[in-house]
Order: structure tokens, then sequence, then C-alpha cells
């Protein structure tokens, strides 16, 4: 869910956790998991649920087999396929039924941003494999070595891929805006 703050994220997710059952793991950054539980009291949430930051999930590695299901508060902070938490989110998202991931960041810096996220909340939705597939399917490409090996770069984005993988990513992503 790519939706604007003050749209209604988490009350959305606490019924989504009512009304499937079960244990859920929610995860997110540590600092508003406060504020998550108390909207949790607010709205009167009934279900089972277990509250990690990122880190505390990348560092204790909890067995994804306990759980029905994951929510992702924040989810745009595993947008990096290679930093420890997306792939600490990314290994949990494989254990379980069901997985929501959560942004309030609706519009991402770039579009190769929705690689990660899309291949958490569910693997192969993309065609791509890998960020950098999408990047040479997204954009015009060049390949630069700055001595450490070669690094592909945008030079120039496809505008007409761009706008497909908006179209790519419905039944997977909900785009709300205020």
């Amino acid at each position: 869910w790519a939706a604007d703050p003050g749209t209604g994220k988490t009350l959305a997710a606490q019924t989504v956790m009512e009304e499937v059952g079960g244990r859920w793991m929610w995860v997110g950054p540590k600092s508003s998991l406060v504020n998550i539980k108390r909207e949790f009291v607010k709205f009167g949430f009934l279900g089972a649920v277990t509250l990690m930051g990122f880190e505390e999930l990348a560092n204790k590695s909890p067995s994804p087999t306990d759980y029905t299901g994951l929510i992702v508060d924040e989810a745009h902070k595993c947008k990096n396929p290679t930093a420890k938490r997306s792939k600490a989110v990314a290994r949990f998202a494989e254990g379980v039924d069901r997985c929501v991931l959560m942004s309030g960041t609706p519009s991402p810096k770039t579009p190769l941003d929705w690689w990660s996220l899309a291949e958490i909340a569910a693997p192969g939705f993309l065609r791509e494999n890998s960020r950098e597939a999408l990047t040479r399917t997204l954009a015009n490409v060049v390949e630069r070595d700055y001595g450490a090996g070669k690094i592909i770069e945008v030079e120039s984005w496809k505008e007409e891929e761009v706008k497909r993988l908006h179209e790519r990513l419905k039944g997977l992503v909900v785009v709300v805006r205020k």
C-alpha cells in the first residue's frame, strides 16, 4: 500500500490481521512502534501480533513458521535489495502466507525502488529477476569504469517503459493519495 500519511494504512492493516486471524509480525522503524501500540488500543485491535524493529528482525531472525503473515510499516526503507533490513524482511516474507507492505511515500524517488518491494511482497511478480535487469528495461544506461569495476548508470529514462511499469504493478500495488 503506497498511500499518503493519514489515509488509514494502519487501521486497514489491523482489519486484515483480525479478519485473517492467526499470529502476525509487524515490522517497522523502532521509533514508530510505540505509536502503533497506541493505535491498536485506540481502534480496539483484537488480533495476535508481535512488534519488531527492522534491526531487531535482522539480528534475531525469528522463525516465520510461527506466523500467519507479515505487515511491513514504512516499507520504503526496504528498497535497497542488498541492505541487511531488506534481506531480513524478504527472508521472513518468504516463510509466511500473507505479506502487506505499507509506505507513506507513494511516489518513490526512482522507479527502480519498486523492484525490491515487489520482490518482497510477491517474488517473481516482475519479470526482471534483479534491480539491474529492471534498470536495463526502464532506462538507457551507460557502463562506466571508475577503477573498481564497471558500474551501470542511468543516462535517461524510457518514459513509455516507466509508464508501463505502473501498469505492470497493478494487482500488487495500491496507491492512495489524500
